[in-house]
């Protein structure tokens, strides 16, 4: 079992905002990876040492990117139907057809977005508990 002070300098946190991810280690808020929208990071080499914690991140990787593409298509998508609203400025079938699916793919990738967020969080808890509760100081190797 790791000391405290150990501890306190090795475990993670996150912080997102606008699909921006941070994975922060230790009380002096080192930021070890940043996910900006289309850029992503290995979050399973930073939690390796946990099995569990690298299944969460396994999901992480998996949600993620198909939901900030499917995310920005949607949007794509439903901004052509409005621009096509603005100069016909008649509803028409493609706008109401492209506004429903850009709509539907928002959705969509917002909730894979949601997975992402939540295994993401799971995966540091597990590192986390697994730092404080089976690993010893010296077995742990930090890859950036």
């Amino acid at each position: 079992m790791s000391d405290s002070g150990d501890y306190d300098t090795r475990a993670l946190r996150f912080e997102s905002h606008l699909g921006i991810f941070k994975v922060i280690r230790g009380g002096d808020g080192t930021v070890v990876a940043k996910a900006e929208w289309f850029r992503r990071f290995d979050l399973a080499s930073i939690v390796a040492p946990s099995e569990r914690a690298l299944a969460e991140a396994r999901e992480f990787s998996r949600n993620r990117t198909p939901g900030v593409w499917m995310a920005s298509l949607g949007f794509l998508v439903f901004a052509a139907g409005a621009i096509m609203l603005k100069a016909t400025r008649e509803l028409n079938a493609f706008s109401v057809v492209t506004g429903l699916i850009g709509t539907a793919l928002m959705v969509y990738g917002a909730g894979r977005l949601e997975e992402a967020g939540e295994a993401l969080s799971k995966s540091l808890w597990w590192y986390n508990r697994d730092l404080k509760e089976n690993e010893s100081p010296s077995s742990i190797v930090v890859k950036k």
